[in-house]
């Protein structure tokens, strides 16, 4: 169970999230100058990006109480193995990847960048840019922008005595666009998705 205190500063932090959306689209409905809104959505993103850290060190806590299925966090699905490495479970995603069709393109060591750049000792903590060729295909046919939503996010993160699994919501990511033309490339790419991380054992 989530502490009170940290309870309600997550909740205040939503709330100030919401509040920022809701600015945004009134924004949007008065035609302001493009810059002002993308501030405002970068702010957004940040502040959502603090109450993942919240609700996964929440995740992993129930981990160390014996739930181990997927568990839906801010903006995507994340689950914990026990008693594996970093390398280990990198490899069985790539695998499970591998079986809906996904590539990886990218990977990104964050230990070993903080470590580079600022001299600064963190937890193994990996980044894996995910894409699967064919929906990518569909996407970019359908939003030329949609670049900038791609490729999928994977986190893989030790944490305590195993590793944090994290994987982008297709359905969150892609949001922002208002376009019907993805409604049935995203349901896809959620449901692959979701395999990938139900099957990593």
């Amino acid at each position: 169970m989530m502490g009170s205190e940290k309870k309600r500063a997550l909740c205040a932090r939503l709330r100030w999230t919401a509040g920022q959306v809701n600015a945004v689209e009134r924004m949007v409905e008065a035609d302001r100058y493009c810059i002002e809104p993308m501030h405002q959505l970068s702010a957004v993103r940040s502040a959502i990006g603090k109450a993942a850290e919240v609700v996964l060190r929440w995740v992993t806590c129930c981990r160390d109480k014996g739930e181990t299925t997927m568990n839906e966090i801010a903006y995507g699905y994340g689950k914990n193995l026990a008693d594996v490495s970093l390398d280990d479970a990198r490899a069985r995603m790539v695998e499970a990847l591998a079986t809906e069709g996904f590539g990886v393109l990218t990977e990104i060591d964050v230990k070993a960048t903080l470590k580079k750049k600022l001299d600064v000792d963190f937890r193994p903590y990996v980044i894996l840019g995910a894409c699967n060729p064919k929906l990518a295909h569909r996407a970019l046919e359908a939003e030329p922008q949609i670049g900038l939503l791609l490729p999928c996010n994977v986190v893989l993160q030790e944490s305590g005595d195993g590793v944090v699994l994290s994987i982008a919501n297709p359905r969150t990511m892609f949001g922002l666009v208002e376009n019907s033309a993805l409604d049935s490339l995203v349901g896809e790419a959620d449901e692959r998705l979701r395999r990938v991380l139900e099957s990593v054992s």
